[in-house]
């Protein structure tokens, strides 16, 4: 199993985000392919926040934007677990994950050309990581229709 890690999925640009806000929005901007710390195939899901927090925190000198933040989501591609994985693609296309085998790159293609660009109200919470630091986790997310209004004749 070859996996590429593209430069900007590091860490570096993950934060703790403050939650006391009901939901941001966001962008599902890519997903990429790898493997747990198990040795598991897993999906991350990288969202990118399009709406700016305004909650308390948000009117002190030193806040930054919450525009642009990223926030993982990661699913198990163990075959008893990609249901988490279907309920994404389902609320990006409607329509559930194809069954069948496939070849990673393709199941990655597949993946990315159904789900890449759909936009989402995301809830979220902090919690502490298995090494004792904070980080930021999807708790809920909604997929944001978008509609088009009818023009006036």
């Amino acid at each position: 199993m070859k996996i590429k890690v593209p430069e900007n999925v590091g860490g570096g640009d993950l934060r703790v985000l403050p939650v006391s806000e009901p939901t941001y929005e966001a962008v599902l901007e890519d997903i990429f392919l790898g493997k747990s710390g198990t040795g598991n195939p897993k999906a991350t899901v990288k969202y990118i926040v399009t709406s700016e927090y305004e909650g308390k925190e948000a009117k002190a000198k030193d806040f930054e934007s919450t525009i642009g933040a990223t926030v993982l989501e990661t699913f198990s591609l163990q075959e008893q677990a990609i249901w988490r994985l279907n309920d994404l693609f389902k609320q990006c296309t409607g329509e559930r994950v194809p069954q069948g085998d496939f070849e990673e790159e393709e199941f990655l293609g597949m993946l990315k050309d159904a789900m890449v660009g759909t936009n989402f109200n995301l809830m979220l919470k902090n919690e502490e990581d298995n090494k004792g630091a904070m980080r930021t986790q999807v708790e809920k997310r909604e997929a944001i229709v978008k509609k088009k209004l009818k023009a006036k004749r």
